[in-house]
């Protein structure tokens, strides 16, 4: 038993170094609390891998990790959670490709057994879930103290579609605070003065929706002649690993068909 005077919170989530847009959340989130009410109440990671073949060199603020496929794993884990005193919150990140199984249904296990109070943040709301989808998401909100999302829609999503009926809260994602700057000069010093620019950014898969931005262009670009769409980011690392870089080419040949080359750039960093 761990009798400390001061409390944790355990987020549960991918964590770096594992790329995933959802690990990149987790930290900025977990760091943000600890400056925020550290000491009195310090961030703990529980990890989400996505085998026992794929295990990672994390930093000390993870403390449990869980094989996504192993069901026995999350029993054990969410035992040990209760059985740790300092822990007075779990907040699990969600997004249904992490958890393992259909719909990410491994996770029902680790909310039957934990004992301590849970918040859920839904990163993705899907509109017309099957009923295999509804019936998890259902679940989850039962089990949950509270439920955040990150805008309007998603909550009508979730009463509508969904039929949650406990508390949900919009907390929007956020991004780093950065001192606000006039973009002419970065524009310039990139090579693009003068553009209108738009973008997209991430870890690249098919869930995005880029093609359906390309396909605008060309409608878009007689009244914004001097358009140009950016899209940032490397191909996810499993879509790599299942597909290579199908996608992205995909979304090339797209650009060449439409004619619009000289209104779309990719640039494939592992910005996430």
């Amino acid at each position: 038993m761990n009798n400390s005077k001061n409390g944790s919170v355990l987020f549960m989530g991918t964590f770096p170094p594992r790329e995933c847009g959802i690990a990149t959340f987790t930290k900025d989130l977990s760091s943000a609390v600890q400056r925020r009410f550290g000491p009195k109440i310090k961030s703990r990671i529980l990890a989400m891998n996505k085998s026992t073949s794929n295990m990672y060199n994390y930093p000390q603020e993870v403390s449990y990790q869980v094989d996504d496929s192993d069901l026995e794993n999350y029993i054990w884990v969410a035992k040990r959670i209760n059985s740790n005193d300092s822990i007075k919150l779990v907040n699990i990140q969600h997004e249904f490709g992490i958890f393992g199984g259909e719909d990410g249904k491994n996770i029902i296990p680790f909310l039957e057994i934990v004992k301590k109070p849970v918040i859920t943040t839904f990163h993705s709301v899907v509109p017309g879930p099957s009923e295999k989808r509804k019936k998890i998401v259902q679940f989850i909100g039962k089990r949950s103290d509270c439920v955040i999302v990150m805008n309007n829609t998603a909550v009508k999503i979730l009463r509508d579609d969904y039929g949650l009926t406990g508390d949900i809260t919009v907390i929007p994602h956020g991004i780093p605070s950065v001192k606000f700057e006039s973009n002419h000069r970065y524009k310039a010093a990139l090579g693009f003065g003068g553009k209108t620019i738009i973008s997209s950014f991430g870890l690249m898969n098919r869930g995005k929706g880029y093609e359906h931005v390309i396909d605008a262009l060309p409608g878009l670009i007689k009244k914004f002649p001097n358009l140009l769409y950016i899209i940032i980011g490397e191909t996810h690392p499993v879509v790599r690993m299942q597909e290579g870089e199908k996608y992205r080419n995909f979304l090339k040949s797209k650009v060449r068909e439409t004619g619009m080359e000289d209104h779309v750039k990719f640039v494939n960093t592992a910005l996430i």
